[in-house]
């Protein structure tokens, strides 16, 4: 049965892959984000868009069609765990990432549409990644958590406080994805543009490539925020979306390497590139059985044809 989907931040990274998911099974997208405009890539699939839109603000959340809508994909929020460390980063990640979900779901109860399913999208960054492997939506959350992760965690307690009275929420906990489009500032974009710019000497500079994580492809994180949103029944509040294997900095840029058709690259670890210490485990990798078992949700695309589209993407 075709859904009428509202996608926050539809402009974004993930955003473009989520309306395109959307789209490709028949529901209808409208879209929000903070740009004036939706991109020209999105007009195909996004039916409708409500631009320059601060959902923490519940004057301009009130002109969203949130009436006529079935669920609710809130990508909103701050996503970079790097640019939360020092000076007011709490407060800056607290007023988006947790008050861009309150509003949404504030306005849909002020409505009395507590039927609206809404996929609240929280991070696996939240779990004490100090325990054994794979975590689990059972696995304890971390404590004396960065400003990134707090936020993430206390937008999960308010959720599930309006999920008590009621509302239709689910919280997906993401690890991390990549793909085609995604902008500077993550793991394989800052690769593949330090491959680039390598001089003769062929040094690149990068944080700790010793470090595994479990990294899926935004299609098939996409196509996740699809089925939780669209599934009519949902046994649980809480879903990781992952792969369930993880691989370290040093593989990806080895298949980079290959795939780029550059040899014999030296790395220097840049310390402005190596986070806090305590903050960053040797090995993360998530179990999605939870997702799997629900939605039938399994990862499709593997890091090796991930990173032959994100170097073909680059050259486009």
């Amino acid at each position: 049965m075709s859904k009428r989907v509202l996608v926050t931040g539809v402009n974004g990274f993930v955003g473009h892959h989520v309306a395109h998911e959307l789209h490709d099974n028949g529901h209808v997208v409208v879209g929000t984000g903070t740009d004036a405009e939706l991109d020209p890539a999105l007009n195909i699939f996004v039916e409708e868009f409500y631009g320059e839109c601060d959902l923490t603000d519940p004057e301009q959340v009130a002109g969203l069609p949130l009436d006529t809508i079935d669920a609710v994909i809130n990508l909103a929020g701050i996503a970079r765990v790097d640019d939360s460390f020092g000076g007011d980063a709490q407060e800056r990640y607290n007023r988006v990432n947790v008050g861009a979900h309150v509003t949404v779901v504030e306005r849909l109860k002020e409505l009395g549409r507590l039927s609206t399913r809404i996929v609240a999208v929280s991070s696996g960054a939240i779990y004490d990644n100090h325990l054994p492997m794979p975590v689990t939506e059972q696995t304890p959350l971390i404590s004396n958590a960065p400003p990134y992760p707090n936020s993430k965690i206390l937008m999960e307690q308010a959720m599930l406080e309006y999920r008590a009275l009621g509302m239709d929420i689910v919280i997906a906990r993401p690890m991390n994805h990549i793909g085609p489009g995604q902008l500077a500032g993550f793991i394989v974009p800052e690769m593949i543009a330090k491959l680039q710019a390598m001089g003769p000497d062929h040094v690149i500079r990068m944080g700790r490539l010793d470090t595994k994580r479990d990294y899926t492809d935004v299609r098939d994180v996409a196509r996740a925020y699809q089925l939780l949103a669209t599934t009519d029944v949902l046994n649980h509040d809480i879903y990781n979306i992952c792969s369930g294997t993880s691989h370290s900095g040093q593989e990806i840029l080895d298949i980079l390497q290959g795939l780029m058709g550059i040899a014999d690259v030296t790395t220097e670890i840049d310390p402005d590139r190596v986070r806090p210490s305590g903050t960053d485990p040797l090995d993360i990798y998530g179990d999605a059985s939870r997702l799997h078992q629900d939605t039938g949700w399994t990862p499709q695309i593997f890091l090796r044809q991930t990173l032959a589209d994100i170097v073909d993407n680059t050259k486009g």
